[in-house]
């Protein structure tokens, strides 16, 4: 008696926890008697997902963590970002095709410069939103969204727009000591995108520019002239 009760309790924590939900007792009875499976055969089949896909969770755990509230912040913050990346798109389209100048009656600023620096704008809008949707669906998955967050999904998307816009600027003076085809519209939006999307990296490289033009490195610090010996002047 002590060697079968042993066996059905071993039995009951190698079943999955979904199949003890469905409390069907003439199912478990069968399984109950069924011969212990092969450890070995057990051990050589793969796990047909890895644990960073699983996100931490159970076989067959498909329901959401989040309660009611919070998926449906979770839904808007979606569709805020996605709206930004389609709209983005739609406005590298009217900067290609030269509808946007027309429709501002832009006369002071050339075509060819507006565009240019539209295409840096943009693009850096497009990346920046690309990796916020990227970091959103990455922490909704593994349970860490919160609502503290909301603010920078929203509004890195603009701040990498800027920063690729300056990083542009930037280029045009020399400052990076990269050259920008001026004939090449994908060029720029190449460039506006990298930029957005690492934007943490083009940060670093505006701080060490900043560091050459302002000296704000802590340079070594002259030292006193030596003192000379008796007689020489």
């Amino acid at each position: 008696m002590a060697s079968e009760g042993s066996g059905r309790a071993e039995l009951w924590q190698a079943v999955p926890a979904a199949g003890i939900a469905n409390g069907n007792e003439a199912e478990w009875a069968t399984l109950t008697n069924a011969p212990p499976a092969d450890t070995n055969a057990t051990q050589s089949v793969p796990n047909p997902i890895s644990r960073d896909e699983a996100d931490g969770r159970l076989a067959l755990d498909w329901k959401s963590r989040y309660p009611k509230e919070a998926r449906a912040q979770i839904r808007k913050e979606a569709a805020a970002v996605a709206a930004i990346s389609v709209g983005s798109l739609v406005m590298v389209f009217l900067v290609w095709s030269g509808l946007l100048v027309k429709w501002t009656g832009c006369d002071v600023c050339t075509r060819h410069a507006f565009s240019r620096y539209g295409y840096f704008f943009f693009g850096g809008v497009l990346g920046g939103t690309l990796f916020g949707i990227k970091y959103l669906y990455h922490v909704v998955a593994k349970g860490f969204w919160n609502q503290d967050r909301c603010l920078w999904r929203v509004l890195s998307p603009l701040l990498a727009g800027s920063l690729a816009f300056i990083i542009g600027a930037l280029t045009d003076a020399g400052f990076l000591g990269l050259t920008v085809s001026a004939s090449k519209a994908p060029a720029f939006l190449s460039l506006g995108f990298i930029t957005g999307y690492f934007g943490d990296k083009a940060l670093a490289k505006m701080t060490e520019i900043a560091d050459v033009i302002f000296g704000t490195r802590g340079a070594p610090k002259s030292s006193h002239t030596a003192e000379k010996p008796d007689g020489q002047q």
